[in-house]
């Protein structure tokens, strides 16, 4: 991702360790690579997936639920290096470990 970052830059995507420190609610754009997407039984039946996005900075988990994955799906799935766009979440206080709920997956 180094090698390509201004022009990400460019394009408004952020590091991963970037988008670590932005604050809760905080819209924002990562690409990286996917480390261990996983796809758990939910009791509504409903889709939703987990996986950690790494980049040259570190890693961001992210959650994709199902209507964005009936969107996107796909490229989790089939595609080593994506563009996620979402909502930063943070549980708890400001120090904790933020994750990114998608909007998008390209």
């Amino acid at each position: 991702m180094g090698l390509i970052r201004e022009r990400l830059r460019r394009q408004g995507i952020v590091t991963t360790a970037a988008a670590r420190r932005g604050r809760s609610g905080r819209r924002v754009k990562v690409t990286g690579l996917i480390i261990r997407p996983h796809r758990p039984p939910t009791k509504s039946g409903r889709t939703v997936v987990f996986f950690t996005l790494e980049d040259e900075t570190g890693m961001l988990d992210v959650t994709v639920f199902d209507a964005v994955y009936q969107r996107c799906g796909k490229a989790i799935f089939t595609q080593p290096i994506i563009t996620v766009s979402g909502r930063l979440d943070r549980r708890g206080d400001a120090s904790a470990p933020a994750a990114l709920v998608a909007d998008s997956v390209t």
